[in-house]
């Protein structure tokens, strides 16, 4: 994106979609105890804003003019397309992890979703493939 497409006087919108660390919230139902759930919630909003902050470093560090957001929402693809249309963005950019077609259909692509669910154009930008490590 930097490379290739940012242009002089572009602001970048940095959608972040946090995942809620399901392991620890699927025993909250039978947790009573409200310091319990709130020392939770606490853990999971600093772990949130440690990784906004490490977002934000990253425009810097590119030398991006923009914001980080936050959205909550289940389906990832789903909070970053409505985001997108509140803030009247004219290109969203998202990343893929190249998963098979297979693995695709099972759980989704947030990429798959915007391509064509977006009203803006959408740049996918794939994940360089690794080096497989000798064995």
């Amino acid at each position: 994106f930097c490379k290739n497409v940012h242009k002089e006087g572009d602001h970048v919108i940095l959608v972040y979609v946090p995942e809620v660390h399901s392991s620890k919230w699927s025993n909250a139902v039978y947790v009573h105890d409200p310091d319990v759930m709130e020392s939770m919630m606490t853990e999971e909003e600093l772990r949130i804003r440690g990784d906004l902050e490490v977002f934000a470093d990253k425009l810097k560090i590119h030398g991006l003019g923009g914001r980080v957001m936050s959205v909550i929402s289940n389906k990832p693809g789903e909070g970053i397309n409505k985001t997108a249309e509140d803030e009247g963005v004219d290109l969203i950019v998202v990343g893929n992890k190249g998963k098979s077609s297979m693995k695709r259909s099972l759980v989704g692509s947030v990429s798959d979703y915007l391509v064509h669910h977006a009203n803006v154009p959408v740049f996918v930008c794939k994940q360089k493939n690794k080096p497989v490590p000798p064995q």
